[in-house]
């Protein structure tokens, strides 16, 4: 988990120095396209969980692992270096169910094995959306951007089939649960020259959000409380409508 932090931390830090010196270098270039432009963009790609998102601690992590994420996004250029817009995106990051699976039994002395079957968990937002153009060529125009906005998530269904020592359940289940939470991001994107009306897009940012998933058990509602961090690495296309 450590190591987990110091990673995260040193790509926040590259990432920082990376727009600021990009942002120097594009001091001086001129804008090709005018200002007052609508665009539309898609973008698909890897979702990569960090921190405690990915964490295997039982008591604060959730033990998932790289999945998809989708992107659909309708922005306007207010100048030639900022831009509006909303975007609607799509996570959803699988679990490990072997690092699951040992933690329990590890946390259990009266389990023995434990089969687990559990389905993604999935995590839509929709987001406010500004970014700011530092480098514009006619080849290729780099820009920042941040974001905010609601994020509905949804912990996995999941099915456990244990084996105990002694007598036990042959199966039981944790049903899903739900929570909306303000999640915010920021990233780097650089939109490659194809067309005057195209371009090709790779981009890389990171969302954040604190959800609260309430679980009924036999003493009442239990409430778990989840630090979702996780960044995306996507490639797509970047129209101009008119």
């Amino acid at each position: 988990m450590a190591l987990q932090h110091i990673l995260y931390l040193r790509f926040m830090k590259y990432l920082t120095f990376l727009i600021v010196l990009l942002h120097m270098v594009g001091i001086g270039q001129t804008e090709t396209q005018p200002a007052d432009m609508v665009h539309f963009r898609f973008s698909a790609g890897l979702s990569v969980p960090v921190l405690d998102y990915t964490s295997n601690d039982l008591s604060k992590g959730c033990f998932t692992q790289p999945g998809l994420a989708l992107s659909a996004l309708f922005d306007w250029r207010l100048r030639r270096q900022i831009s509006i817009g909303l975007e609607a995106s799509v996570f959803q990051h699988p679990v490990d169910v072997s690092s699951l699976g040992a933690a329990k039994v590890l946390n259990d002395p009266f389990l023995q094995d434990l089969y687990i079957r559990s389905d993604p968990y999935r995590l839509i937002g929709l987001f406010t959306r500004i970014s700011y153009g530092f480098l514009h060529r006619k080849e290729v125009r780099l820009s920042v951007s941040g974001s905010v906005g609601p994020m509905w998530s949804r912990t996995p269904y999941q099915l456990y089939k244990p084996e105990y020592f002694l007598a036990g359940p042959p199966y039981y289940e944790i049903t899903e649960s739900r929570d909306l939470s303000l999640a915010y991001g920021m990233g780097v994107e650089a939109a490659f020259y194809v067309h005057p009306y195209l371009n090709f897009l790779l981009s890389m940012d990171m969302k954040e959000t604190h959800a609260a998933y309430g679980f009924l058990t036999a003493s009442g509602i239990r409430t778990d409380h989840r630090r979702i961090n996780f960044f995306n690495i996507s490639a797509g296309l970047y129209l101009t409508l008119y």
